[in-house]
């Protein structure tokens, strides 16, 4: 058996197996387990985030390319198209309007 403190809260510990890598007590290892999920989640919800704000920037270049390209068409005396129909020609579904 091999002694060894906890690394929080400097507990000797009584170790039954000679290669068991534990550095913290019962009570501190709970502690530090729930620190770190709460870290996790803070993390997970700081990358959700991030992903949201990343689509509603694609969304606006669309729509601002959309934009110039109406403002292309109204000076060439055209009418300007709608959303659906730019989207429908950007994939290739009609021919240009």
């Amino acid at each position: 058996m091999i002694e060894r403190q906890c690394e929080v809260c400097g507990v000797p510990m009584i170790l039954k197996r000679p290669n068991s890598s534990r550095k913290y007590c019962d009570s501190c290892a709970k502690k530090v387990r729930m620190e770190n999920q709460k870290i996790a989640q803070e993390q997970l919800k700081l990358k959700r985030k991030a992903e949201k704000i990343r689509e509603r920037d694609k969304l606006g270049s669309f729509l601002r390319e959309l934009d110039t390209y109406n403002n292309e068409r109204r000076k060439r005396g055209e009418c300007p198209i709608s959303y659906g129909k730019y989207v429908a020609m950007r994939r290739g579904l009609i021919a240009e309007v």
